[in-house]
Formats: C-alpha cells, structure tokens, sequence
C-alpha cells in the first residue's frame, strides 16, 4: 500500500463523513498491518459497526453549525476511554450547548474533551476564558490547519 512508503505507524482519517465511505475494510486492514488507526467522524454513523481497536474522533454537533439533529443518538454510549469528543464552537450559544451536554454526561469520565472555535467567529482567548471560567474539563485545541494554510485551503 502506499501508506507503507512514508515511516509512520499512525494514520489518521478524515474528510468528509469516512465511516459513510465504506472503510471498515480499510480500518481493519491498517490495524492488522500494526498502525494506530485514527478516525475522524461527525458522530453520526453508529461507531459499534466498526473495528474496537481504532481510535474515533466523534463531533457533537452545536446549534450554529446547523447539524446539532444529525448525530447518532446511542453516541454517547459507544464512545469509550481512547476516543475523544470534538465541540467546535461558533458562539456564546453553542458553548452553553457543549458544556450543557459535557455536564449532563459526565463527559470527562467517558473520554477525551476537544473544544475548539469555528475560525474567525470567535477568538481562542474568549474561548479559553469561557473554559478557564467554568473549569470546563476539556482539552482546547485550534484548527491549526487554517493558521497554516488558511481558512480557504482543501485538503490539507
């Protein structure tokens, strides 16, 4: 595989929904060929049709991205310890909404917690106010990809 050409043992993928892409396949082949499998999704495919071993990035969906009804409903209670939960915050609205859900769930005793902003509705310092404020239990993160390339690149 190509894969097999770079020196790494850790694989991330992503773009698009990839469990809507038929990869269990591909997961599992990666897995049995020794690499950290890392899969990105939007938390809308049940995470139980496929491999236990690989790691999931699962987004909870808030109200300004207009797709907070799409996620899978049973998400909560397939997402275990080495998998992580990603809450990209567009407003005042959608951090109440993360942090209502984080709290209802016990979040923090489940998994890892990723919070980011959508890049350039609001300030990674505001952000991290609102976290550092509430003793939010959560990792923050920038999508550091749009400082890098900038908010209009694909594919990187």
């Amino acid at each position: 595989s190509s894969v097999a050409s770079f020196p790494c043992l850790h694989v991330m993928r992503t773009g698009g929904e990839p469990l809507a892409q038929s990869c269990r396949e591909l997961i599992q082949t990666m897995l049995d060929r020794g690499y950290t499998v890392v899969v990105e999704t939007s938390g809308a495919i049940p995470l139980s049709d496929f491999p236990k071993k690989a790691h999931y990035i699962a987004d909870i969906k808030t109200p300004s991205s207009g797709m907070q009804d799409k996620m899978y409903p049973l998400l909560l209670k397939e997402i275990t310890k080495k998998d992580e939960i990603k809450f990209v915050i567009g407003s005042r609205e959608d951090y109440e909404y993360a942090k209502s859900i984080i709290l209802e769930n016990s979040l923090w005793e489940k998994t890892n917690l990723l919070i980011s902003c959508v890049f350039g509705t609001i300030e990674p310092r505001e952000l991290v106010k609102w976290v550092l404020s509430d003793g939010l239990k959560v990792r923050f993160q920038l999508q550091l990809h749009k400082y890098i390339w900038g908010p209009d690149q694909k594919g990187v």
